[in-house]
């Protein structure tokens, strides 16, 4: 089973770059894709070079010249090329489970051996023995990568439960919210075609207003009129006021002349009652002397008769 190359999805026959986080590309595709300056890993997005990736099954190998030595040394390679594609398999499958089970580690470590025995039978084997311990260091870095994003996955795996429990509560709550939207709109409705109602009825009222206003607008024209004759009639009122006070001072005059004439007439009559009063007395002490001398001249008559 060979690989799938990351950016083109096709299964990698020829030699495999790999990256140092673990993810595996076609020749082409990496030399395309990190020759760029800014080349990313089209996985997790880790920057890297082209020089800092790691070619997996280079061709290792000396040129002969017969064609039966470059027959077997071809079918050797083909059969070292299977061997380490499914060891690779194995322990890439390995890496996938995080947690695998202890047939799936037994059937990888067979594998494992099986290319070890053939890499030993081979004349290539220390050449190859290299490559496959830097491999297997690889792998081992790639498993030390890959487990916390496994453990992130499972996580994100279970985020995405809960995020489909949280679109179906949505859900529902949207069918909730299209209900009551519904309900609002025919409340809308209703509130449209009362709004239209009150928009005749304010039409209705504006006129009534209008013809008020026009009704007004005689009135103060008729207050305007009524206020230049106030202010005529209040002309003649102060002319007429004025004229009043003019005869009352007179009056007022008329009758201080009028009250002085009496004091000085009561002064008069109070000086005659004094000289009334005083002849008065006169009369009395004279009538008195009078009758005194007539009673003495009849006493005197009856004495000397």
């Amino acid at each position: 089973m060979n690989p799938q190359c990351t950016i083109c999805l096709e299964n990698i026959t020829g030699d495999i770059m790999a990256t140092r986080c673990g993810h595996l590309y076609c020749t082409e595709c990496a030399t395309t894709n990190f020759s760029l300056p800014s080349a990313t890993c089209a996985i997790c997005r880790r920057a890297w070079t082209f020089d800092e990736l790691i070619m997996l099954y280079p061709h290792y190998g000396t040129a002969t010249t017969t064609s039966s030595s470059d027959s077997t040394h071809t079918d050797a390679r083909e059969t070292l090329d299977a061997l380490a594609t499914d060891a690779i398999a194995s322990c890439l499958d390995l890496l996938e489970e995080g947690d695998a089970d202890a047939d799936t580690r037994k059937i990888t470590s067979s594998r494992v051996d099986g290319l070890m025995k053939a890499l030993s039978e081979n004349e290539l084997a220390p050449v190859a023995h290299d490559l496959f311990q830097s491999i297997v260091s690889l792998l081992a870095e790639i498993s030390l990568n890959v487990r916390p994003d496994i453990g992130r996955l499972r996580e994100l795996e279970m985020e995405c439960r809960q995020l489909e429990d949280n679109v179906c509560e949505l859900t529902l709550q949207l069918e909730s919210v299209t209900r009551i939207r519904d309900e609002y709109r025919r409340k809308a409705q209703l509130a449209t075609d009362n709004v239209s109602e009150l928009m005749l009825q304010l039409h209705d009222t504006i006129k009534e207003r209008d013809e008020n206003l026009q009704r007004a607008e005689e009135a103060e024209d008729n207050v305007c009129a009524l206020t230049v004759q106030i202010d005529h009639a209040a002309k003649s009122q102060k002319e007429e006021r004025r004229k009043t006070r003019t005869t009352e001072a007179g009056l007022e005059e008329t009758w201080d002349l009028q009250l002085r004439e009496m004091k000085f007439l009561k002064e008069e009559l109070s000086a005659e009652r004094v000289k009334v009063e005083h002849a008065e007395r006169d009369k009395v002490r004279l009538h008195a002397m009078y009758m005194r001398y007539r009673t003495k001249e009849w006493v005197d008559a009856r004495v000397s008769y």
